[in-house]
């Protein structure tokens, strides 16, 4: 999430500080390698590949993973706002008013020779 597309390349036991503890260890382009406490692994989510296509890592320190989040961000704003004026439009927007039903309607519905499931109705 904070620094891009690594390779994942196991789990570590590590010691720091007088204590043990379990890293990650991820690889990055370049043959930059990172270790991260295991706890902080809600940060780090799989890859799908699409047809073999391996993604290329990213370099950490980089500034290509922050202009990727950048133009997601900047995508993911115009569609809410594309969102909200169709929903805007929509409010606004002066509906059709059937007619009641007329005695032909009663008619034909009599005459339909199946019964309707009853359907349960919203608490």
């Amino acid at each position: 999430m904070d620094h891009g597309i690594g390779q994942f390349e196991g789990l570590r036991q590590i010691e720091s500080d007088g204590r043990r503890g379990e890293f990650m260890l991820l690889r990055y382009a370049e043959d930059a390698d990172s270790t991260f406490r295991s706890r902080r692994m809600d940060l780090v989510q799989s890859y799908r590949v699409v047809e073999g296509a391996e993604p290329p890592l990213d370099k950490l320190g980089g500034t290509a993973w922050t202009r990727a989040k950048a133009r997601v961000r900047k995508s993911l704003e115009d569609m809410a706002d594309k969102l909200l004026e169709l929903y805007a439009s929509r409010k606004s927007a002066k509906g059709f008013a059937f007619t009641a039903d007329g005695h032909w309607q009663r008619e034909f519905e009599d005459a339909f020779e199946f019964e309707e499931p009853t359907t349960r109705t919203r608490p």
